[in-house]
């Protein structure tokens, strides 16, 4: 009987844990969604508004939060910040709520967005997960086309429907192998990004070439493999948001130099997402 207690226990605490890690993960939004209801009268009067769109990276609750980096590093009261990044979003799952970043009438939109759309690609469990969390149905088949494809039609929209300059980040590194496919792979997708920036008048950001630049001026010995990523993003937050252990502990724990998972990143990843976007944002006070 007291084995049979413990175990209801045990299962209780486990559905708990579950529960608290989806809503606090998976079914949440960012402070400062677009879409978070209506802001006061005058709360945007001149004021520079930035919606900065993108996945897990941009939510900031998966990892060190660049977007609130920016808003520390940027005067307050001359920017305000739309946080549209979602957890585990591709570029369909954007392309269907982007008229929640055209809502605001942003003065500028960083994109940053793709990283799970090659992670769908290349790994089935990945993409198992996407479909089961709703974010592309069985019909929507990730690879390098349907990237380029929703890609181009974000665009389309932000250029038609807004006044906003338009900033595209490349996509950041996915694990830190740069020798493995999948981070080959992102190069061809950023390779795309930079050639449409230029066909489109838009700014192109060289997050994974800083991030790749970091690398290269600061060897270290390997930490993990890609083929770990799953588990590792499962650890990563049950040991931050049960254990309280930090995104930067974790990072050297697993013996990475910027990322605790293979695709979120530490304070040190992080900060040089926002050095990156951050001259792209300060144009607008010269």
């Amino acid at each position: 009987m007291i084995w049979f207690c413990g175990l209801m226990l045990l299962v209780a605490f486990g559905t708990g844990v579950y529960w608290f890690i989806r809503i606090k993960v998976l079914e949440s939004k960012p402070d400062g969604y677009p879409a978070g209801g209506q802001l006061d009268a005058g709360t945007l009067d001149h004021k520079t508004v930035v919606v900065c769109a993108g996945d897990s990276i941009t939510h900031g609750n998966m990892g060190a939060d660049y977007v609130a980096m920016l808003r520390g590093s940027l005067q307050a009261e001359d920017y305000y910040f739309f946080n549209a990044g979602i957890n585990a979003d591709l570029t369909f799952t954007l392309l269907r709520r982007i008229n929640d970043v055209v809502a605001t009438q942003p003065s500028y939109v960083t994109l940053l967005i793709g990283a799970n759309d090659l992670n769908a690609a290349m790994d089935a469990r990945a993409l198992k997960t996407y479909r089961q969390l709703k974010k592309i149905s069985a019909t929507e088949i990730p690879n390098f086309d349907t990237f380029c494809a929703n890609y181009k039609q974000i665009i389309d929209q932000l250029k038609t429907q807004t006044n906003a300059q338009i900033g595209v980040c490349s996509i950041p590194i996915i694990g830190e192998d740069l020798a493995h496919q999948i981070n080959l792979n992102a190069d061809r997708y950023s390779a795309f990004l930079k050639d449409l920036c230029a066909q489109q008048q838009l700014t192109y950001l060289p997050v994974r070439e800083a991030m790749k630049d970091y690398l290269k001026h600061n060897p270290k010995k390997m930490g993990t493999s890609y083929a770990k990523t799953t588990t590792l993003v499962n650890m990563a937050v049950l040991r931050h948001y049960l254990v309280g252990t930090s995104w930067d502990r974790i990072s050297d724990s697993v013996g990475n130099a910027l990322s605790h998972d293979n695709l979120h990143f530490n304070t040190r990843g992080a900060q040089i997402i926002a050095d990156v976007i951050r001259p792209f944002l300060s144009a607008s006070l010269r």
